[in-house]
């Protein structure tokens, strides 16, 4: 356990950002990998691809996180902190979403490549998330 980040929570050293970086880049992989592949594959709807894809990256980024990027701040049950962190993340997750689909229904190579939408609203939920994560589901 890094004392370092109990003592002084606000300064955080590189492997923290990193960390977190990962577990986003992560969850992008299972993401883009499941809307894809329910997509292009299974022949599902953009959309409800996309909330599948979502559900499992949010679970994996929420594993990731617990253990490695928060892994200091155990204070709640397993399915509790879930809980939290899908709560927390419910605001990036409409900002990630919202991208996705103005991405779809209006750039014609995000019809061809999702992929790039879900980029893009990856990018554009990660900053909420990691506020939220540190603030409130990790918080000490």
């Amino acid at each position: 356990m890094d004392k370092t980040l109990i003592n002084k929570p606000h300064k955080l050293n590189k492997q923290h950002y990193f960390s977190f970086i990962v577990a986003g880049t992560c969850g992008f992989i299972v993401d883009a990998g499941v809307v894809t592949i329910l997509s292009k594959f299974w022949g599902m709807g953009l959309v409800l691809a996309k909330v599948f894809s979502f559900l499992l990256a949010v679970t994996v980024t929420w594993i990731i996180n617990r253990r490695y990027t928060f892994k200091y701040q155990y204070n709640k049950s397993l399915v509790n902190e879930w809980v939290h962190y899908f709560l927390a993340n419910s605001v990036g997750a409409i900002i990630n979403n919202s991208l996705y689909i103005i991405m779809i229904m209006s750039v014609t190579t995000t019809k061809i490549y999702p992929a790039l939408a879900v980029a893009i609203g990856s990018l554009g939920g990660m900053f909420f998330n990691y506020i939220a994560s540190r603030w409130w589901v990790f918080k000490q």
